[in-house]
């Protein structure tokens, strides 16, 4: 029980940092297309899942919320979360585009989550922070549908 103190605490203080850093940033505000803007983004990394004694296998989970200014509905067909390279390295599944199949209206927004696991073995907090940005961008495929007749 012992062995797992200083892992929990690394995770607790891994998770603080991630928040302190995305609030640091999105104080100089998110880029923004003038339809389809990125106006919110969480993360954090922690375990797999709370019964798992694993430790050298972490979960980076994210919340991105997506906002559409346009004049008409916008569909989204995927996301994908462009990691960095040393990130990427320690990435269990590379695919890491995640399937919405959602129409977000005018003047809404739109909540999409995903997790990619990752290997930490051998890894301490500096190392895993040496990661960031954990993702460079984000590619979204749209669907739109212009009402023009001919």
């Amino acid at each position: 029980m012992k062995k797992s103190y200083p892992f929990i605490l690394l995770s607790i203080l891994l998770l603080f940092s991630i928040i302190i850093f995305n609030k640091a940033h999105s104080s100089n505000g998110f880029q923004k297309d003038k339809d389809l803007a990125i106006t919110g983004i969480i993360s954090s990394i922690g375990a797999v899942n709370k019964n798992s004694n694993d430790n050298e296998i972490q979960s980076f989970r994210y919340t991105i919320t997506l906002s559409n200014n346009a004049e008409q509905d916008i569909g989204v067909e995927s996301i994908t979360p462009v990691l960095s390279e040393k990130f990427l390295s320690r990435v269990k599944d590379k695919n890491v585009t995640l399937q919405v199949n959602q129409t977000i209206k005018k003047n809404s927004s739109l909540k999409l989550s995903g997790e990619i696991i990752f290997d930490t073995k051998g890894l301490e907090k500096k190392d895993i922070l040496a990661f960031e940005p954990f993702v460079k961008e984000v590619k979204i495929i749209e669907e739109r549908v212009i009402k023009e007749s001919f």
